[in-house]
């Protein structure tokens, strides 16, 4: 290249159909640095106490690091993922219907891809993969939009039925993806109105509404007649208010550019509600005073603690064996227990909250906003202004009610910590999106472009820091399971230098990571052109 030419600089905001979008490359690079962050921890610590808060006894820089971690990036970063994976999806959709090709079976590999990963992933490298629940989740993304809602009600119907008969524990926690994904499938398919007592009203308010009034029958049922419960209580004391909040939504707001999104809040909110309702359900006899309480109440007490003593015992071992066997255990123990706790992972985390972010970044696509993000820098601005803070005060509340779960109280606080944390990574994920977006198009914008390789090869990088870290600190490995927090920080901070330098390196010569190629080619059945041409060049 002579000194007459120089490379045309790639946008930031925008791209020709066929091209990337390089402003979500540097969003997307910006997320995989926070999901680093968390799942660090889970290499050097049993994998449980992710979900206990702040381990007890942690000082100075240790104790720092956990915090800002659980305040500023737990739960805030994958959901900016399953934001992004929504608007890929659209993407998608969008250039297969301009180039005029099938859309539905190319995804489906694409799907299959991603679920093929995830198991590898578990199996050899780290029970935490999220590719198996965005897997699942973008299925079910496909099904709300192309299967009839007949069709998915009836596999509803058919999975409570063999729950029913066969007692299958695990099928009660996965009825939620499946309803939400009922409840989309209506919202967005659904344009024709039905009279009811005058009003004109679609398919999704009016089913809604009749599943609150079931709701409203089996709660009397269950609470005022002698009778055994047919459904858990805390299950109807959610599900009530939750139906009648979401049939309401959808008669007052079945505008079809809004639907996308105001759905998709709407299932993030009530995974929330549907997840962590149970658990603090229980937390209303915090409040009772000992001296009002009545035998039954008394009884119900001491029935509490016994539960809370054994799970407390339970926690303890199960984080023991965790330990042992990610220190001192073989590949074998160290893939059987992965496999384990993948699978308790998929039941704790249901896929219904990564379908509710899908359809946010879905909105972003395909209302236009991000084919043409200069002129709606406004909308990105006020994300960053107002739900930033909003997600932010939102988590640090949380942590009024305590850092650390706490065994030896009956009703321990903390457990609302989860709750507002996980509330508050909606707005949260958002700011942090409209903030980055903000400053691309600013005085940051050739700093933060250096992120963009990093997220282009997300998959790959993502994959890579599994492989690096069970090498380095399983028994199988190096074993150095157990490093300090403040050392925990260092090794990020290397691996995330060494992987944005490869990714630089990687992309001057080809197109796509080794991950992403491999995606690509399963997706559309293929194998594609894998070396970069030569830039184009314009006169100085």
């Amino acid at each position: 290249m002579t000194k007459d030419c120089q490379p045309i600089p790639p946008p930031l905001y925008s791209a020709p159909a066929g091209e990337r979008i390089q402003v979500l490359d540097v969003v997307r690079g910006f997320a995989l640095i926070g999901v680093f962050m968390m799942n660090i921890d889970s290499f050097n610590r049993p994998t449980l106490m992710n979900f206990l808060g702040i381990e007890a006894g942690l000082t100075g820089i240790d104790w720092w690091w956990s915090w800002f971690v659980q305040y500023f990036v737990t739960s805030k970063f994958w959901t900016i993922f399953s934001m992004l994976f929504g608007m890929g999806f659209a993407v998608m959709l969008e250039r297969a219907n301009q180039a005029g090709r099938s859309f539905v079976p190319s995804y489906l590999r694409r799907i299959a891809g991603l679920l093929l990963l995830g198991a590898l992933h578990v199996l050899f490298f780290w029970s935490g993969d999220i590719l198996i629940a965005y897997g699942l989740a973008a299925a079910g993304l496909l099904a709300a939009l192309y299967v009839r809602p007949l069709y998915i009600a009836a596999l509803l119907v058919l999975m409570i039925g063999v729950s029913e008969t066969f007692g299958l524990k695990w099928a009660g926690d996965e009825w939620r993806p499946l309803g939400f994904l009922l409840a989309a499938a209506l919202y967005l398919q659904q344009e024709k109105r039905h009279a009811v007592f005058g009003l004109k009203l679609h398919a999704f308010p009016i089913v809604m509404l009749l599943g609150a009034f079931a709701a409203a029958c089996a709660l009397f049922i269950n609470t005022y007649l002698d009778t055994k419960p047919a459904i858990p209580l805390p299950v109807l004391q959610v599900a009530l208010p939750a139906y009648l909040i979401c049939g309401l939504a959808g008669a007052v707001w079945h505008e079809r550019p809004g639907r996308a999104w105001r759905l998709g809040v709407g299932i993030y909110l009530l995974s929330v509600v549907f997840t962590f309702g149970p658990r603090v359900i229980p937390m209303t006899g915090y409040f009772m005073s000992s001296n009002e309480a009545t035998p039954a109440q008394v009884q119900q007490l001491q029935e509490r603690r016994v539960l809370v003593d054994r799970i407390a015992a339970e926690t303890l071992k199960y984080n023991a064996r965790d330990a042992q066997i990610k220190a001192h255990g073989t590949f074998k123990e160290a893939a059987a227990l992965r496999i384990e706790q993948a699978w308790e992972y998929e039941r704790m985390i249901p896929n219904s909250f990564a379908l509710g972010m899908f359809l946010i970044g879905f909105w972003f696509v395909r209302s236009g906003v991000i084919g043409n993000i200069p002129a709606h820098l406004p909308l990105f601005r006020k994300l960053a202004c107002y739900a930033l803070p909003l997600g932010v005060a939102l988590s640090l509340a949380g942590g009024l009610f305590g850092h650390t779960r706490d065994f030896a109280k009956l009703y321990d606080p903390f457990l609302y910590t989860g709750v507002v944390r996980n509330v508050a990574a909606l707005p949260a994920s958002l700011g942090y999106m409209g903030l980055v977006v903000v400053l691309a198009h600013g005085r940051w914008r050739r700093q933060l472009g250096v992120l963009a390789p990093l997220g282009r090869m997300a998959l790959t990088n993502y994959l890579t820091q599994s492989v690096l870290s069970s090498l380095i600190f399983y028994s199988h490995g190096l074993g150095l399971y157990g490093i300090s927090r403040g050392a925990q920080i260092l090794y990020v901070l290397a691996v995330l230098a060494a992987q944005t330098l490869f990714s630089h390196w990687w992309l001057a010569r080809y197109r796509y990571g080794p991950a992403e190629y491999l995606l690509r080619a399963l997706t559309y059945w293929r194998w594609p052109a894998m070396r970069t041409p030569a830039p184009q060049t314009i006169a100085a």
